[in-house]
């Protein structure tokens, strides 16, 4: 059975879903979900926590830069991802005829 996804973990799970195979980092999903910071921090580290994403950290930044924590889709996380999400389509249009979630 899917699990249900709240509003700021939907916005997550689309952004990578769109590109499977790309890695991001914490604050490139702040800016593209609009999700606040430390939201973003606690989802990705669940979503990790429950083999939906990975992690790595890029030490190799230039001078004066921190290193970048990179989260990407499992093979398992892309379709628990896709479930997640075909999920949470239907329980909205089965709530509310004609909507669909934005």
């Amino acid at each position: 059975m899917a699990q249900r996804v709240a509003g700021r973990t939907r916005k997550i799970l689309e952004l990578f879903v769109a590109e499977p195979r790309k890695e991001r980092y914490g604050l490139e999903v702040v800016r593209e979900t609009g999700v606040g910071v430390s939201a973003v921090y606690a989802t990705l580290r669940r979503l990790e926590d429950e083999g939906v994403l990975s992690s790595r950290w890029q030490t190799d930044q230039p001078p004066g830069r921190p290193p970048h924590h990179y989260y990407r889709l499992t093979n398992e996380g892309r379709r628990l991802a896709r479930e997640r999400l075909q999920a949470a389509e239907r329980r909205a249009t089965s709530l509310a005829p004609g909507f669909a979630p934005a």
